[in-house]
């Protein structure tokens, strides 16, 4: 009669739980009351996003991320073969930009359903350039809060190419900056034509001209940008192909300075259209065209996360940057009427 105990053993054996790569993932059992079934959107999500980044590694490499072993995890041999290993940093960094975009689709959900999203409580994280940070995406941010008065802005100042790298990570939601090539793994929105122009006091002889090329500024002193800006790069680029060669009597990587500096003696900067305009009357500066078509060549973007979908508020800051850059002085004039 030894039956019944083997049956038994069989029966418990048949039905041990799942192995833990099986079972639900976190959040998504109903027992546990109803503060669990609140997690449940984003509990769901972040398996979801989880299982798309393995499933994404295993088409690339043909096997799982990791091999387990008694002691933990370690590289698989696809990892460890070297013809597999070529490409894996960029592998990576795509794995990571998934699981970044499940990450924030699932805060966008989560938002639009307690309605924060339509402007009561959103908050947009800017990256931009430091051109367009001191007074342009200010008046912006004071004409958004007129039909959003509940967003709230979150703006960090950098190089074109950090601020690029900030919206491809998906730590901030939208970058404004100068560029003068295509960046990969991010959505440009908007992009126009971003010439440099001479920028000097109304009362310097310049001032008076339609234009100007670099040969003409060779007599004045100049007050330029760091080798990091674009602006400098382009000027640099600019003096090679001419043969010209200047000694600027400062050197700064903030422009507010060098705008300044021009305001008090006959020296000249560089600058865009959009970073003094709103100065122009009140500083008593004056803005003249450069010629030179090499100093044409860069943009000014609006980007995002590729493939991202954007909550509404970052949508609609992202019509009004369009607007305002297509037309400043309209964003102006709503401010100061406000």
């Amino acid at each position: 009669m030894l039956w019944w105990p083997i049956f038994l053993h069989n029966y418990n054996i048949s039905h041990s739980p799942l192995p833990e790569r099986q079972r639900s993932p976190p959040g998504l059992n109903a027992s546990n009351g109803p503060d669990s079934l609140a997690l449940f959107p984003r509990s769901r999500a972040q398996w979801i996003a989880q299982q798309g980044v393995r499933a994404a590694f295993r088409r690339r490499f043909g096997s799982e991320p990791a091999d387990r072993e008694a002691r933990g995890a370690t590289r698989n041999a696809a990892l460890r073969a070297p013809s597999a290993r070529h490409g894996t940093d960029r592998c990576r960094s795509l794995l990571a930009n998934h699981a970044r975009r499940s990450q924030l689709e699932d805060e966008r959900v989560t938002d639009e359903i307690r309605g924060l999203s339509a402007g009561e409580r959103a908050t947009i994280r800017i990256a931009s350039s430091e051109g367009v940070a001191p007074d342009f995406l200010p008046l912006v941010f004071a004409q958004f809060l007129k039909t959003h008065p509940g967003a709230h802005f979150q703006l960090d100042v950098s190089a074109p190419s950090i601020a690029t790298q900030r919206v491809r990570e998906g730590t901030h939601d939208v970058a404004v900056c100068f560029n003068m090539a295509p960046e990969r793994d991010v959505q440009v929105h908007y992009a126009q034509r971003a010439p440099v122009y001479a920028l000097m006091r109304q009362s310097h002889p310049l001032a008076v001209r339609a234009s100007v090329s670099l040969a003409d500024l060779l007599p004045w002193p100049l007050a330029m940008p760091s080798q990091t800006l674009t602006i400098r790069r382009l000027f640099d680029i600019a003096c090679s192909l001419e043969g010209l060669i200047f000694e600027p009597v400062v050197a700064s990587n903030y422009h507010v300075a060098l705008q300044n500096f021009v305001r008090y003696t006959d020296a000249i900067t560089l600058t865009g259209y959009l970073t003094v305009h709103s100065r122009l009357v009140s500083d008593s500066l004056a803005m003249v065209p450069i010629s030179n078509p090499e100093l044409h060549q860069r943009t000014l973007q609006i980007q995002t996360m590729a493939g991202r979908t954007l909550p509404q508020a970052v949508t609609a800051f992202i019509a009004l940057l369009m607007e305002a850059i297509e037309s400043p002085e309209h964003v102006d004039v709503g401010v100061s009427r406000g």
